[in-house]
């Protein structure tokens, strides 16, 4: 008998993340906001960066509303059109546009490489306890986070999946070119993996 494909594997958790009801994400929401808080990562001057989420990811905006309320500048990814990383992170200020993948982003053209940033909130489709993400498909925030495979101690920043405990696997094969998450963030609290501080 075959595994399932990494396709197949992402279509499921997808179908099961939009299974979730309104009640129960908004719930979500802010059970994640409070240990977020608790965290001890939100401070004056520190630079986070969330997502405007789509209509079936985990809603990343009570998040962001602690983090401001903390005092951090907030970001959110902006997709270039000819630049490598494609993915750089834009300051979180109106208006938003939609890119040529639906997705709302700032019109800013002031932007960061993720290198500059302290902690990153990143959507996924599916997580395991080693740290190792399912995204959408398309590799941005591998690529614009690859600089953290070569870095031998500190590899900041933060790297912080969000999302809901159904969309925990026992294990995700991985690629040469997967970044791995620090930490965890669900309706469930805040889990730093193994090796993670």
């Amino acid at each position: 008998m075959t595994s399932p494909s990494r396709t197949d594997v992402r279509r499921a958790l997808r179908a099961a993340r939009r299974a979730i009801s309104p009640s129960s994400r908004r719930a979500a929401a802010r059970s994640a906001a409070r240990a977020l808080a608790a965290s001890g990562w939100l401070r004056p001057g520190r630079r986070l960066s969330g997502y405007v989420a789509t209509a079936e990811e985990f809603d990343c905006a009570p998040l962001m509303e602690i983090a401001r309320r903390h005092g951090m500048e907030l970001f959110v990814p902006q997709i270039a059109a000819r630049r490598l990383p494609a993915m750089r992170f834009a300051p979180l200020t109106p208006p938003l546009r939609r890119n040529r993948y639906g997705l709302l982003e700032p019109a800013a053209s002031r932007t960061l490489s993720a290198i500059w940033l302290d902690v990153v909130l990143l959507p996924l489709v599916g997580f395991d306890a080693k740290g190792a993400r399912i995204g959408m498909g398309a590799g941005f925030y591998d690529r614009a986070l690859a600089f953290r495979h070569r870095r031998s101690r500190w590899r900041g920043p933060r790297l912080i999946g969000v999302g809901f405990g159904v969309q925990q696997l026992e294990s995700i094969p991985t690629q040469p070119w997967d970044v791995r998450l620090d930490g965890v963030l669900t309706e469930q609290g805040l889990t730093i993996f193994p090796g993670e501080s």
